[in-house]
């Protein structure tokens, strides 16, 4: 991901490119870039969970795309892409679970200690590695926000998801105590998003939240 995320950079200097910290868990680093400049914010992010990480994929995908008419001055579907540049902010984390995806791709190797701590929470006997969700240290970042959190802890708790496990454990966002994921953490510093599209996967579906039907991978 971090190749492919250089190779854009270089590509395309328009772009600004930032880190928003590193996971503490695994040092992984999160990245996050601007596309545009106009007045309307949107958020786009990928692989909440770590078992979608083909989300990511799809979304730098579209980043490419998107770059690549603006600067042949062609048109995108049905939008033209230097109108949308000036007209918007859109704020993108290709990867939100780095450590996780890493997981599930087999890059974190079997018998180190991140991999074999991950294998001790497996206790729902998921498919493992290839359908752990949440991130190396077990807390489901799609739970983790501070919206609706009481709801989802009082409903995930109540299935028996009480402590860090390979999905559904919402994690802690009580103050005082210490969040350790920059992704939530850099949410703070951004405007307000008009418009927040997740890219989500399931059964080889393909889910941009909010728009239907879903697309057949």
């Amino acid at each position: 991901m971090n190749i492919l995320l250089g190779s854009l950079a270089a590509r395309y200097p328009f772009l600004s490119f930032s880190s928003i910290g590193k996971k503490a868990c695994s040092a992984k680093t999160l990245f996050r870039f601007r596309l545009g400049r106009g007045e309307k914010v949107v958020s786009y992010n990928a692989s909440h969970h770590a078992n979608e990480w083909i989300t990511s994929l799809l979304l730098v995908k579209f980043v490419e795309m998107f770059c690549h008419a603006l600067v042949t001055e062609r048109r995108l579907g049905d939008y033209d892409p230097r109108e949308v540049f000036d007209s918007a902010s859109i704020y993108i984390v290709p990867m939100v679970d780095p450590d996780g995806v890493d997981l599930v791709t087999g890059q974190i190797p079997a018998g180190s200690t991140l991999y074999e701590n991950a294998e001790k929470l497996n206790t729902f006997g998921l498919p493992f590695p290839e359908g752990w969700k949440a991130n190396i240290a077990g807390t489901d970042l799609n739970l983790n926000y501070p919206a609706g959190w009481e709801e989802a802890r009082r409903i995930k708790y109540a299935q028996g998801f009480t402590s860090p496990a390979p999905r559904d454990f919402v994690g802690d966002i009580r103050s005082p105590h210490p969040n350790p994921e920059p992704w939530r953490n850099s949410q703070k510093h951004l405007p307000a998003p008009d418009t927040r599209i997740p890219f989500a996967g399931r059964d080889n579906i393909l889910e941009i939240r909010g728009l239907r039907p879903a697309v057949q991978l």
